[in-house]
């Protein structure tokens, strides 16, 4: 057993596993990201309805701008829909839906890598859905084609990231041993496919090429490439302009004078295990992911996965 696990294994034994809600989670900003977009779309639908004002028809004229069309010379002309349909939901049943499923299978995946990898494999599993739309209606066109909106592959991809993380990790343990996370991603492939109904085929290929993605994400990480890593790089660079530079500390004669030992440590020193100290080595892991702790942290956490 890895450290990683015996990580999870400590972490649910303290606390019940399940689905946890954190005003912080990148998870809840993406979901609020679609429900301003959907407020946004049925805010200027009203107006187009109740009156023929200025701006209304406009916008609802050049909504098509937002999502992915079928024609590749279309797409090129409008190359952002590659991300931003993936936040547009006309259907209010269809958004409701997909964001239950966002929020249950991004928990699960912030829970075992961190939060850093929710908006890269988010973004990533779009990108994916949006080429394998574009390509299919190039190779096997079909009318009407309808515009793909909606955050369908970008949840497949969060959900089969976290399914090949930890295929086995339990759920509603209250219930027998509790129900292991591929039965419900298996649950959501199901009703993913129901839901489209008689759309055409290349809606399933959109959606597959997510799942796909969120596979081969996380097969990379597992390798050492993290492909989510310059997004996380620009935006604490971005983060950073707007944070005021820290001062640095000036060394002390201590430092110079009496800490130079070279390779040996002038004392040995001995982790004192304390329930706050376990606590806010989980924190971390939560956050940051289990490769962020330090090695005195990690051998805290073994010690107390032993206990």
């Amino acid at each position: 057993m890895g450290e990683a696990d015996r990580h999870i294994e400590y972490k649910e034994r303290r606390n019940e596993p399940g689905l946890r809600f954190s005003i912080n989670s990148p998870i809840i900003l993406l979901i609020s990201i679609n429900f301003t977009a959907f407020l946004f779309i049925q805010l200027f639908q009203f107006g187009n309805t109740m009156g023929d004002t200025a701006i209304a028809p406009f916008f609802y004229e050049k909504m098509h701008l937002f999502l992915v069309p079928a024609g590749v010379k279309d797409f090129l002309f409008q190359p952002w829909s590659i991300i931003t349909y993936s936040f547009f939901h006309i259907h209010f049943f269809s958004l409701i839906s997909n964001m239950l499923w966002l929020w249950g299978f991004g928990s699960i995946l912030q829970s075992l890598a961190g939060n850093r990898h929710s908006f890269p494999v988010y973004l990533y599993g779009a990108v994916a859905g949006a080429i394998a739309f574009v390509a299919i209606n190039y190779f096997h066109p079909i009318l009407p084609a309808y515009p793909l909106e909606a955050s369908n592959a970008s949840i497949m991809a969060i959900a089969l990231a976290a399914t090949s993380m930890a295929p086995n990790y339990r759920l509603f343990q209250h219930i027998g041993r509790g129900i292991p996370l591929w039965v419900f991603t298996l649950l959501y492939a199901i009703v993913d496919l129901v839901g489209l109904g008689g759309v055409s085929i290349h809606h399933y290929i959109t959606h597959l090429a997510g799942a796909v993605m969120g596979i081969v994400y996380m097969l990379l990480y597992n390798r050492g490439y993290d492909l989510g890593a310059w997004m996380n790089q620009l935006y604490e660079w971005c983060n950073g302009i707007f944070m005021p530079a820290t001062k640095t500390k000036k060394a002390s004669i201590k430092d110079k004078v009496f800490y130079h030992t070279g390779n040996r440590n002038p004392y040995q020193k001995t982790a004192h295990i304390t329930e706050q100290r376990i606590d806010a080595i989980l924190d971390k892991i939560s956050q940051q992911g289990y490769d962020s702790l330090n090695k005195e942290e990690k051998e805290i956490l073994k010690k107390a996965s032993d206990q």
